[in-house]
Order: C-alpha cells, then structure tokens, then sequence
C-alpha cells in the first residue's frame, strides 16, 4: 500500500510539473527592473562636513556627485558651490 501511495505522487508530481497547460515557447520573456534610491541623503557627520546638518547633503546614485537637499549657504564653505540635487535632476533627467 505504501509503495502504491510512493507511486502514485510521484505519478502526479511529474504531471503537475511537466506540463501545467504552459507551452515553454509561448512564454514571453520580460526584462527585470530594479527599483532603487536615486539620492541618498548623507546622515553621518565627518570633519569634511563640519557645520552642515545631517540630511543637508545627498549622494546622487546615477552621476556620484554631491548635492545639497536644499538652498543653504555656511559662511564660509567650499560645500557651498555644491548644486542643489533637483537641479542635478534636471540636468540629468534623461538618467532618471
């Protein structure tokens, strides 16, 4: 009885797998997207970033240039010649 059982799944498992109705050339192939974070907002603090707020700066993902989240100025900063990133964007839109 057991190896009757035995043969019986094994019967209907190869079944279900080998065909399932689903013509292998039929299939159509679609190509995989991954979605991802385009700026990615720098929230540690280092020596380079003194004064500016975590979250004030971001890494753009597609062109690797930094850029500021918004139009702040420091009195005196070399990050203040950074673009802000919705420029970076638009100048880059067709890496969007």
């Amino acid at each position: 009885m057991k190896r009757l059982m035995g043969v019986m799944m094994i019967a209907v498992s190869s079944v279900a797998m080998s065909s399932c109705g689903i013509n292998k050339d039929s299939r159509t192939t679609e190509t995989a997207t991954t979605d991802f974070q385009r700026f990615v907002p720098i929230t540690t603090t280092t020596p380079l970033f003194e004064g500016v707020q975590p979250g004030n700066l971001a890494l753009d993902t597609k062109t690797g240039s930094l850029c500021k989240t918004w139009g702040w100025n420091l009195a005196s900063s070399a990050l203040n010649g950074l673009p802000e990133c919705q420029m970076v964007y638009a100048t880059y839109a067709k890496d969007r």
